[in-house]
């Protein structure tokens, strides 16, 4: 397989940007604008049948770490269009496909792409269904993740963070601080980086200057809170 170039960079972090902001977003959308109606289903057990394929059509047996890139980058656009047709049970359907995609990846290879796999699953592990322990420990444990392995170069984990965990547990601290420490980035530290990270801060301006939307006042807790 030919190296990837600079422009082949680029363009895949730039559509990863697209793909963290779609799954992201997902949440603070959901909690704007509450339906008329509620969807619950319960899984006892799921059988997924994944099958790659090579050039030949014949099946691929052996996943390897090299593979890791197309696993990627088949499974993370996968759930971006699931997460824009939750009216589509076709596609939603398929999630737990993309559920055993991102697992194998992270264990072929949980350094991909300077911690991607990790920055993904940040806020994927918000939605993921039939897991017993605590969906926002799991994401903090990709954050801890993708920082280290980006260096604290990415603006993207500290947004995805307070965006589908803060937003969702009404933490206005934490939210601040997080925002504040991705628009504290130089974008200009790693040029390959730099589209990445302009777009993440700019979200990270815009996630601020919508905190009256997004969290409950604190004199409105306040009158909720029965007296003694």
């Amino acid at each position: 397989m030919a190296s990837v170039t600079g422009r082949g960079e680029w363009a895949r972090r730039a559509l990863a940007l697209v793909l963290t902001l779609v799954l992201s977003g997902a949440s603070v959308v959901s909690q704007e604008s509450p339906t008329d109606y509620t969807f619950r289903s319960t899984t006892e057990l799921v059988l997924v049948n994944v099958t790659a394929r090579d050039k030949n059509g014949n099946p691929v047996r052996d996943l390897k770490r090299e593979d890791v890139p197309q696993i990627y980058w088949t499974a993370a656009p996968w759930a971006a269009a699931i997460s824009l047709s939750k009216d589509n049970p076709d596609l939603i359907a398929d999630l737990p496909i993309v559920d055993a995609m991102m697992n194998r990846a992270l264990e072929l290879d949980e350094a991909f792409g300077d911690g991607a796999i990790h920055s993904f699953l940040i806020s994927y592990e918000m939605s993921r269904a039939g897991r017993a322990d605590d969906a926002a420990a799991r994401s903090r444990q990709h954050f801890e993740r993708a920082v280290a392995l980006s260096g604290g170069a990415l603006a993207g984990p500290f947004v995805s963070l307070a965006e589908s965990v803060c937003v969702q547990k009404q933490d206005l601290n934490e939210f601040q601080s997080l925002l504040q420490r991705a628009l504290a980035i130089n974008p200009d530290t790693k040029p390959e980086w730099r589209l990445v990270n302009l777009v993440m801060q700019r979200r990270a301006k815009w996630l601020l200057s919508r905190t009256d939307q997004l969290f409950l006042h604190k004199d409105s807790q306040e009158n909720k809170t029965p007296k003694a």
